[in-house]
């Protein structure tokens, strides 16, 4: 059963035809309860706003993956730097001492 894409309704007028570049022609109907006009779709109807979606959260994890490697080199490069500022540190002590 035909319904109304945009409010869901089976009360339809039908309301002429659509002539498309190729020559057919494509029944066009008119809601009864909204007034909206449309016609019956040949192709199946793909969502692709739903696919973008997907891909988009696949990218933000993506991003993220590589927003927490970033930080993690980050972390291991400070912790590199204090570990050699403490190793300079117990050297100028040690000279010290020695003096």
């Amino acid at each position: 059963m035909l319904r109304c894409p945009q409010c869901g309704s089976t009360l339809l007028y039908k309301d002429g035809y659509r002539y498309l570049a190729d020559g057919s022609s494509v029944q066009r109907y008119l809601c009864r309860n909204c007034s909206y006009r449309f016609s019956e779709s040949r192709k199946p109807y793909i969502n692709t706003y739903t696919k973008g979606e997907c891909d988009a959260h696949q990218k933000a994890a993506k991003l993220l993956v590589e927003a927490q490697r970033q930080t993690e080199k980050q972390e291991a490069g400070a912790t590199e730097k204090a570990n050699e500022a403490d190793l300079y540190g117990k050297i100028v002590e040690f000279l010290w001492w020695m003096k």
